[in-house]
């Protein structure tokens, strides 16, 4: 209705499964399943909310202030990695930044009226001070804050997995491949993977 407009929003509830106390096994064995479904499909809440508890969403809408700041604005300058399909790349014909990130800025542009401009940073997945807004920022507040930046709430959760050789015994200090674009190089190297860096993997 257009007449309305919502006002607030609260957290989420969480809901569990409950076990007989010390049955560990059943518990372990919930845990385990559960945490493979999400490996496997990261976006099952989604779905099981879409399926279960359908329902439209409060039309968007802004404050007087927030529509005088969105007039006034000059474009917004985003700093984005380049080779790391489906999230962001340069298509190959057009030169034009693409992929997941650049759609979702594409909505935000679409339903708030803000206008950004798109440049490609070398310090992918980190910090470029050159930028209004990082567009795959990892999960560092420490490094943003200490930067001078914010992070906002997750806007994409992917699974991520080592893959070893299992003729070879389990060691972080062992060589790892892995793609230079990948936005993990700082947090393999302080949990001791020795990184050999690749185009692709």
């Amino acid at each position: 209705d257009p007449a309305y407009k919502s006002l607030a929003s609260f957290a989420p509830s969480f809901f569990y499964f409950a076990t007989t106390k010390g049955n560990r096994e059943i518990l372990s064995g919930l845990n385990r399943a559960m945490s493979s479904i999400k490996l496997y499909n990261p976006y099952y809440d989604r779905d099981l909310s879409k399926r279960y508890l359908p329902r439209e969403y409060a039309r968007f809408s802004m404050t007087e202030s927030e529509k005088e700041f969105v007039a006034s604005s000059p474009e917004i300058l985003v700093a984005h990695g380049s080779d790391w399909p489906p999230f962001e790349e340069i298509d190959d014909t057009t030169g034009e930044y693409k992929g997941i990130c650049r759609d979702l800025f594409d909505k935000v542009s679409e339903i708030s009226g803000l206008k950004f401009k798109y440049y490609r940073t070398s310090n992918v997945g980190g910090i470029d001070r050159e930028a209004s807004v990082i567009s795959s920022m990892i999960n560092n507040f420490d490094e943003a804050y200490k930067s001078g930046f914010y992070i906002t709430d997750p806007y994409l959760k992917i699974p991520m997995i080592l893959i070893r050789d299992t003729s070879r015994p389990v060691s972080s200090s062992a060589s790892t491949a892995i793609s230079r674009h990948n936005c993990m190089h700082k947090q393999l190297r302080e949990m001791g993977y020795t990184l050999v860096f690749y185009d692709t993997i």
